[in-house]
């Protein structure tokens, strides 16, 4: 059998016209080459001398806040905000485990709105079955919560959030999410910046 290199050479030409593809212009990103570049994330032995130095400090304070203060809560919902829990899970787990046992006895201490929502949801949120019974007392006669709260911009903002924990039948976290919700919207002309931006 003999090869024909006529034939070849056809095939070619036929197969490089059919390879032939239009140029398409394309307007320049822009992005530029911004997101090309590569950011090396290896830190140095000083920045990793000095996080570890930072995560001890805030396990010291952690370590020295009373567990029963709200003081204590609101470190623990900080840190967790920041996304940094992580590095402090034991020692958020103990002061939480501390704070369920004694739940009952310091919400029912507590007159606070925004100190009995905070330690609700962050319990709810590890895990913990906490009864919303502890929210009664900001309740009035006719079932609904004391207008008097509306004040408390700090502490609805707690009760709204502690309401997106809630399960099937908790009337009361139901009334909470529609009394929280609905004034803060209406407040949100009054807010400060810092609360605002939590809103």
């Amino acid at each position: 059998m003999e090869f024909d290199s006529s034939h070849s050479s056809i095939l070619i030409k036929k197969v490089d016209q059919d390879d032939v593809r239009r140029s398409i212009k394309y307007h320049p990103s822009v992005w530029g080459d911004y997101f090309l570049a590569y950011v090396s994330t290896e830190i140095s032995a000083t920045e990793e001398e000095e996080l570890r130095r930072q995560k001890e400090m805030v396990r010291k304070v952690l370590a020295q806040t009373p567990d029963h203060s709200y003081h204590k809560l609101e470190l623990i919902d900080a840190i967790q905000r920041l996304g940094i829990g992580y590095h402090f899970e034991e020692e958020i787990g103990k002061s939480l485990h501390y704070i369920h046992d004694t739940y009952l006895e310091y919400s029912s201490k507590d007159n606070d709105l925004r100190t009995v929502a905070l330690r609700f949801r962050l319990l709810r949120q590890h895990g913990y079955p906490v009864s919303c019974d502890v929210l009664n007392k900001f309740i009035d006669g006719e079932r609904n919560f004391k207008v008097s709260l509306i004040k408390n911009l700090e502490g609805m903002l707690e009760l709204f959030e502690a309401a997106q924990f809630r399960i099937a039948e908790e009337e009361i976290l139901e009334k909470a999410l529609e009394f929280s919700s609905s004034n803060l919207e209406s407040s949100l002309s009054n807010m400060n910046s810092s609360l605002l931006t939590q809103v």
